[in-house]
């Protein structure tokens, strides 16, 4: 069964999501992506360093990590979002600036562990 998993409403509790410098590579979407972005032509780091970057959403399928969401500071101005696959290829990238606040969290589409699985 798939469940999805938000920062803000709470990981289950032992859900890895640090792991150090990890090597990361782009699926044609995701290099596309960063090539027609609207902040201009984004270079895409060839790893990630999950200690100083915030998770921000889990998918788990019968208790295997899916998904993963990654939010990293870009530059002084932008963040990055990474869609992560298990085999640690980047699905889709997306960029925001960061003085634009974070859209609400729609709870309807998480599951919310309960708290002593937190």
């Amino acid at each position: 069964m798939k469940k999805l998993y938000h920062c803000e409403l709470g990981f289950p509790k032992g859900l890895k999501t640090r792991f150090g410098f990890i090597p990361i590579t782009y699926t044609q979407y995701a290099q596309k992506a960063a090539e027609d972005d609207t902040y201009g032509k984004i270079v895409l780091p060839s790893t990630l360093n999950t200690s100083s970057s915030k998770c921000i959403e889990a998918e788990v399928t019968d208790s295997v990590v899916t998904k993963l969401v990654y939010c990293v500071k870009y530059n002084n101005d932008l963040d990055m979002v990474l869609v992560l696959s298990r085999d640690c290829s980047v699905k889709a990238v997306r960029f925001h600036k960061r003085s634009d606040g974070h859209p609400k969290v729609n709870s309807n589409r998480y599951t919310i562990p309960s708290k002593e699985k937190q």
